[in-house]
Parts: C-alpha cells; structure tokens; sequence
C-alpha cells in the first residue's frame, strides 16, 4: 500500500497501481482485470500528460462519502465526543445481556 496525494494535497490510500497504458486494452479483459483486483482496494491510474485518477468500488465511496459527511458535521462531531466521555468514565447505557445477544445475532 502507499499513499499518494495525485499532486491535488489530498491525501489517499492506493493499494494498487497501474499505467494508463494497460487500461486501453479490449474492455472485456479490463472488466475482468477490475473484478479480480478491485475486490474493495482503490487503483490509481496513473496518466503521462493528465491528472491522474483512483478508481474505487462502488462500496468504498458511498463509505468514504459517508465518514466525511459525519466528519464536516459538528453537531454528528460534538454527539460523539459527548458519547466517547460517557463511555470512557464508564457513566453510558449499559445494554441488558437480552440486548446483547439480539445485537449479537443480527
């Protein structure tokens, strides 16, 4: 794995890479190339006289989205914060073993 910025600032985490060159290939082979590699890792492409680009699964960006959502959120911010204190001093809701369990089996 590495981390690459794509020379934007933003920091990301690749777990694989490849030229642009091996994407122009017959989309069957590309497609098949996808599947098997692409199971949740990110791949950059990486591009000569263009910005290059990460392909992630459908999956991880709807992850991704969603944590940067809670994270520019301050009131999702503040309401985790609260939560991590009530649990660190031992003071939050305490689940009865009946709960548990049904959480368990989910």
């Amino acid at each position: 794995m590495m981390i690459s910025n794509g020379g934007k600032g933003e920091m990301r985490l690749v777990s694989q890479k490849i030229s642009i060159i091996k994407i122009y290939i017959p989309a069957p082979c590309s497609a098949r190339f996808v599947l098997e590699k692409m199971c949740h890792s990110t791949l950059l492409v990486i591009m000569r006289s263009r910005d290059d680009f990460v392909v992630v699964s459908a999956d991880d960006w709807e992850r991704d989205h969603e944590i940067l959502y809670a994270i520019q959120n301050s009131d999702i911010m503040r309401k985790m914060a609260d939560s991590m204190g009530t649990h660190m001093s031992g003071k939050g809701y305490k689940p009865t073993a009946e709960e548990v369990d049904e959480i368990i089996s989910v």
